[in-house]
This record gives C-alpha cells, structure tokens and sequence, in this order.
C-alpha cells in the first residue's frame, strides 16, 4: 500500500512537471471552450490584471503574462492540440510555446497583415510588404478606459483556384540546329505544374487593444502669466 501511494504521488509530481501551467484554468474557460469563447475571456481579464490597473499587486506582470501566454496558446488551434496532448513540455520541443515572457500577445492579431505573426516575419525568403496605415475611430469612453476596438481590412490574396500555370520556378537549357554546323543554346520555361492561382479581395477583423493613455496638445496648455508678460512688456517697449 505504501508502495502504492509513493508511486501515484510519483505520478501526481510527473504529470504536474510535463503539463505546466493550466491556461484553461487561467482563462478561466472549459477544455471544451471555443475560440469565440476563450477570445472573450481574455477580453475580460486582460482589462482586470492590466499591470497598469494593479500597481500595488507585485505578481501584477506574472499573471499578465500567464494571461497573455494561455490567449497566445489557446487561440492558435496547432498549438491547442498540441498542449492538449503533450502540456507545455510538448510546446516547448514544438518550438512555439506559451513562453509568457517578451511574447506581445495582440501581434498575433495583426501577423497576416503586417509582415507575419509576432517576430519571425512569415516564410523564409518570403518579402515583406509595404505598411498599412489604418484610421480608427474610438469614443471617448473607450479612449479613457482601454477597450477591445474590432476593424475591418481589405486584402488581395492570392488563393489556389483550379488548373495549373506556367511559372519562373523552373528552366531547362535546350539546343536547336540553325543550320549546318551552327547550334544554338536558349533557355526555355519548362513547368506547367503549378497550381493555379487567383487574385481575391478578403476581409479580415482586426482586434486592437486600446490602452489607456493620456494626449498632450501643445498649443492647448494653460499659458504660464510670467511669459505672457515679458511678451507683453517686449512689444510694447
């Protein structure tokens, strides 16, 4: 029997080291919980454990982070699966964990837009696009107290449509006879291979968080009476 218990305590320890932190009790949702679900969550106690709204709690940025990390995991379905499987340990040899450190949780919501997702700017050898200036109108009420702001954005992408296409991927030197003795070289494109493709115009909701702050307009401070009177004084001298 005591045997047993030192096993299953032994078992108890491994699989509290293998799985890690519990992002769905972090979140606060159900393993079951669904994107839409887990997003709103995140929405709710982004806004609660702010470290700028927890100045007098010292773990204020470790659960922020913990937060953060849990949204960053749970909202990308490869990664979910993942730790649902194999915990943060699996995550981790995946190459792509919840490190909960200087990841920045609201690039992930741009990364399609702006150059890919939050650091490693897409597919290597892929280029960067130029960048995208946005306007976005917000209330005075969520420009005083941080809100989640949703937009919309037009993209052309390019999406895989039926039948294949001649590209530059792939060339072949070839040989023709001009004449008696006389060769001549030329390069040819040789693949009809390729899938298809087709431009199209795809709509995309951004989610930005609007962070509490505070505007400055220059012109608009209160004038200070010692400067108004040497101005006054050095014009009418």
């Amino acid at each position: 029997m005591r045997l047993l218990k030192i096993l299953l305590l032994a078992t108890s320890v491994f699989e509290f080291i293998v799985c890690g932190r519990d992002f769905y009790k972090i979140l606060g949702v159900s393993k079951n919980a669904n994107a839409n679900q887990i997003k709103k969550a995140y929405r709710k106690l982004a806004k609660e454990l702010h470290p700028d709204k927890n100045h007098d709690d010292e773990l204020a940025n470790e659960k922020f982070q913990d937060l953060s990390a849990a949204y960053e995991v749970l909202s990308d379905k490869e990664k979910r699966a993942m730790y649902d499987r194999h915990g943060e340990e699996g995550l981790a040899k995946m190459g792509g964990g919840g490190g909960g450190g200087g990841h920045d949780p609201f690039s992930s919501f741009f990364g399609d837009f702006f150059g890919g997702g939050g650091g490693g700017g897409g597919e290597e050898g892929t280029p960067k696009g130029a960048d995208v200036t946005i306007d976005l109108f917000v209330t005075l009420e969520e420009a005083y107290s941080g809100h989640f702001v949703e937009i919309k954005r037009k993209k052309a992408v390019y999406r895989q449509t039926s039948g294949t296409r001649q590209c530059n991927c792939r060339h072949e030197m070839r040989t023709e006879q001009m004449g008696q003795g006389r060769f001549q070289m030329f390069q040819v494109k040789v693949c009809d291979e390729c899938p298809n493709v087709k431009l199209v115009q795809e709509n995309k909701v951004l989610e930005v968080r609007n962070e509490v702050t505070s505007v400055q307009f220059e012109p608009e401070n209160p004038q200070n009476p010692l400067f108004w009177r040497h101005n006054f004084m050095k014009k009418n001298s």
